[in-house]
């Protein structure tokens, strides 16, 4: 590159960066490269890998430029030891030793030197503004007592040799916020639990604009908090913190069980927003005990705005480089060959295994995987897992975590993508730490369990629910109990000509199936929709009222979809049709507990390709039949044992007498006989009041029942004397169940119904006028 070139100290910075990415404790700024350490060992450590990286790209270094275990350096401007950062005494001899501005261009000067370091300014109370005042449009030049003061103040904080410690994420970390009529500050801090000692870390402040100075102070105090939280965003984004503001409101506006009024100003709810990326407690301080911020805000600095705009933009950008370039196979491929451990892993396939005794502890776990180890496309592969480098770990974690499916989900996707030593601990540490799974953990309860047969064929026999209200829409959700392959729909309305046009649509995509089960909504008990699956060939399957658990797959899969969303919603902005489509292709790409396969591969009998098929050079089709089909089988009956521990077994026969729950006017138990199961757990049930559909859990038998079959009506007719409820409760009973016409569970023959031509005939006597 020639000389002179404006842009050449950019690449270089950019060059050095990329070529020192990925070292620890290593700091570059051009050609000056700091290394730094806790102790001797590491420190050489870092220092060796340091030098063959320069190495490898072909760059040297002078002898006599390098110093090496220094205690203390001076770096760009500053002294940094174990103790913290101080200014450079040099730097403040020469602010020191500058003049009285004497026109503007002077003034700008001396302001520009003091704010490289206003970061070791606590406090200049009203000395900034007589010297900001100068520079604004329009304001004559006037050099008076006032900005002498001022001005000779400032030099002397210069002086005061402020230390500014290290940031240490061990240490609780405070951040402390202030506003004035014309700037806004910020003091970062660590605090000793035991001496109370405050350990500062940054000063910040900057100047309101004109704009900002029309605020009320309740929008001057939060646009200090959002200053301060721009200006420090990489010491506090990912990490909780305290924020301390002498302004009360705020704590109950921005605190985490806050809320905002609907009239409040919409720069408040802007920020709120903001705020809401970062994990903190918020304490009110009074402004007596608050000098270190107030301060601050009294004597902004004008130059910090800039700083903190360009932060934003590298967050943005950083943020956009992150979900617009996933990893791919030539990253991992790279990686391998700059990773250490990886890197000896490799060399020990090419030339083989050491002996066990001589096996180091860090590639112990490849050493007894080494069977299942081998290269392909420069990529180190376990089995169909690609091996990943430590570098792209997290992102690889946060990639599987992104719509929070559980530890059991997440281990299941790991399974078949990616593999490193301890990955099955990561996802659990991961799950643990995660506040939004933590937050939304569902609780989990038991109950009786009685399960469906599983189908031969995909989209043989369909559950269908309705979830919501639920943000602000209703959604029908249909699942496939073959595959466990769910469909979504977002409703306008929940009629039955909605649901069916619903359903139609389905249809049009994945064809017709043979059985829906469904609960007893309004929807379904309609004669609309019976004959629409009576046109269809379809059997339609009721479950027995109030007793969700008959439609487990459709209920379970609501929870879920419902937890979901709503962690998606909560970490993005996505409209609600993008949401869903975003959890619904994780949903069917995760193998499923219950069939150890992922719905989309047993629907479609392949893999749907998502970003972690990216880093797998190859990957080869699976092979299973009648495998599911046990797998299935035996996770139902585990899931029987479960479920069935504590509860105790009931049966009924055809004729016999027993108590019905009643879910509307009267007694909570109307007495009844059995006239027909159903299924396993459904039978009908002759009452007073008609014939009702009843599960095993809704009845219990009737131990008082007498050879006096007028016993029962004279008991049902005391709570009922008038027999006016009779009529108007009869229920209707529901269609039948698919499951009564099976082999295992053939029907009972109900009682003959008498017909007009069955009855009893008497001879007629004619009258005889003779007789």
């Amino acid at each position: 590159m020639p000389y002179g070139v404006a842009s050449a100290p950019a690449i270089f910075q950019q060059a050095m960066e990329e070529i020192l990415c990925g070292i620890e404790g290593v700091a570059v700024y051009l050609d000056d490269i700091v290394v730094t350490a806790a102790g001797d060992e590491e420190h050489l450590r870092r220092l060796d890998a340091v030098l063959q990286r320069l190495q490898e790209f072909g760059l040297r270094v002078k002898k006599e430029k390098c110093a090496f275990l220094q205690d203390r350096i001076m770096y760009l401007g500053h002294i940094v030891d174990r103790d913290g950062i101080r200014t450079s005494p040099e730097k403040v001899e020469a602010i020191q030793k500058m003049p009285a501005p004497e026109n503007l261009k002077e003034l700008q000067s001396f302001l520009g030197m003091v704010g490289y370091y206003g970061k070791f300014i606590p406090s200049m109370a009203t000395l900034s503004e007589p010297l900001n005042e100068l520079r604004r449009t329009g304001v004559k030049w006037y050099w008076g007592k006032e900005q002498q003061e001022a001005f000779s103040q400032i030099k002397r904080m210069l002086v005061s040799n402020e230390l500014l410690v290290h940031y240490d994420p061990e240490k609780p970390l405070f951040l402390a916020t202030d506003a004035s009529d014309y700037g806004v500050g910020a003091v970062l801090f660590h605090k000793d639990a035991e001496s109370g000692k405050m350990g500062v870390i940054g000063y910040a402040s900057r100047t309101l604009n004109p704009a900002e100075r029309k605020y009320a102070q309740i929008e001057k105090e939060g646009r200090a908090v959002i200053f301060g939280v721009e200006k420090f965003n990489q010491y506090l984004y990912g990490r909780k913190f305290m924020l301390q503001t002498d302004h009360e409101p705020l704590k109950r506006i921005f605190g985490p069980k806050g809320q905002l009024p609907v009239v409040a100003a919409r720069r408040l709810h802007r920020w709120s927003l903001i705020l809401m990326n970062y994990e903190f407690d918020i304490e009110y301080c009074p402004t007596n005990s608050f000098g270190y911020a107030d301060g601050l805000s009294r004597l902004p600095s004008p130059e910090i705005d800039q700083i903190c705009k360009d932060s934003r933009e590298v967050k943005a950008i950083q943020e956009e480089a992150q979900n617009s370039l996933p990893i791919t196979v030539e990253d991992i491929a790279k990686e391998i060959r700059k990773d250490v451990v990886l890197k000896r892993v490799k060399s020990f396939l090419e030339s083989g295994w050491p002996a066990n005794k001589e096996v180091e502890n860090a590639i112990r776990p490849f050493f007894l995987a080494r069977e299942e180890l081998e290269m392909q496309n420069e990529c180190l592969m376990l089995g169909t897992r690609t091996v990943i480098p430590s570098k792209f770990r997290g992102e690889i974690l946060q990639l599987i975590h992104e719509t929070h499916p559980g530890i059991v989900r997440m281990k299941a996707l790991a399974r078949q993508k990616v593999w490193w030593p301890g990955i099955d601990k990561d996802i659990e540490a991961i799950r643990k730490k995660c506040k939004t799974c933590q937050v939304n953990a569902p609780e989990m309860r038991k109950v009786p369990l009685h399960p469906w047969e599983v189908p031969e064929r995909p989209w043989q026999r369909l559950h269908i629910d309705f979830c919501g209200p639920f943000l602000n829409k209703m959604w029908l959700i249909v699942v496939d109990a073959k595959t466990k392959w769910p469909e979504v729909v977002m409703m306008k309305n929940t009629t039955t000509e909605s649901t069916m046009a619903a359903i139609r649509n389905l249809f049009w995509t994945h064809g017709l199936p043979e059985q829906i089960v469904s609960d007893n909504g309004p929807q379904f008990t309609a004669a609309e929709f019976g004959k629409f699956c009576a046109e269809r060939g379809i059997i339609h399957t009721r479950t027995a009222p109030y007793h969700p658990q008959s439609n487990g797959e459709a209920e379970r899969f609501v929870q879920t979809f419902k937890k979901g969303m709503s962690l998606i919603k909560k970490e993005t902005n996505w409209e609600n049709e993008l949401a869903k489509n975003q959890f619904l292709l994780k949903y069917r790409v995760t193998p499923h507990t219950g069939t150890g396969r992922a719905p989309a591969e047993m629907m479609f009998s392949r893999e749907l390709r998502t970003k972690l098929d990216l880093v797998r050079p190859v990957v080869e089709p699976k092979k299973g039949g009648g495998v599911v089909v046990r797998c299935s089988q035996k996770y139902q009956d585990r899931s029987k044992r479960n479920f069935d521990r504590g509860t105790w077994k009931r049966s009924f026969e055809v004729g016999q007498r027993v108590f019905a729950r009643n879910y509307r006017d009267g007694p909570k138990w109307m007495k009844g006989q059995i006239v027909r199961q159903s299924s396993s757990a459904l039978f009908l049930v002759r009452t007073s009041r008609g014939i009702w559909n009843r599960h095993l859990d809704q009845l219990k038998a009737d131990e008082t029942a007498s050879d006096d079959e007028g016993s029962e009506d004279s008991e049902s007719n005391a709570s009922d004397p008038d027999g006016k409820e009779a009529g108007r409760e009869q229920e209707v009973v529901p269609t039948r169940d698919i499951r009564a016409d099976s082999p295992e569970h053939p029907p009972e023959k109900a009682p003959p119904e008498l017909r007009r031509t069955q009855r009893e005939r008497k001879q007629r006597t004619i009258f005889d006028p003779s007789g």
